[in-house]
């Protein structure tokens, strides 16, 4: 069954929560596993995307990641998918020619090439992911508490 997760910035202290997303008479609210009821700041609200990366860290919508050591981007909902979302081209020549170091197999690769979106499940279809990890990805920050990382 799909986890279904949000996660935002607290409003009285910064800090990071986790939990059900609630939009009660106009405020944005998290409720973590504990019933314990956080009001938010709405623009860093992020839904979990449902996998983690190499490190089983989860992922989260805003959250900046690394592909391989070829690309940056940022975690983004996109043409109806989850993806890495870049600001420079991706090379989906290499990506391919890395599938079968990875899976050990020849696949043929399946990406879409939309320009500078990967689509999570492109890379957890490609790389015959077997868990909920994405191993050739990294989460190393988000956007809005390192938002350099993306420059």
């Amino acid at each position: 069954m799909k986890e279904i997760l949000f996660r935002g910035k607290r409003v009285d202290n910064g800090k990071w929560v986790e939990g059900c997303f609630s939009r009660e008479y106009g405020s944005n609210e998290i409720i973590t596993a504990d019933d314990e009821t956080y009001h938010i700041t709405p623009d860093t609200l992020g839904e979990y995307t449902t996998v983690k990366d190499k490190n089983g860290t989860r992922i989260f919508e805003g959250d900046v990641v690394k592909l391989f050591d070829i690309a940056i981007g940022e975690i983004v909902c996109e043409y109806g998918a989850f993806g890495i979302s870049c600001r420079q081209q991706i090379d989906y020549d290499y990506l391919a020619s890395e599938i079968a170091s990875i899976t050990g197999c020849d696949n043929t690769p399946m990406f879409c090439r939309n320009d500078n979106f990967v689509s999570l499940w492109e890379l957890y279809w490609n790389y015959n992911q077997e868990s909920s990890e994405i191993s050739v990805i990294e989460v190393i920050g988000n956007i809005h508490d390192s938002p350099e990382l993306l420059k």
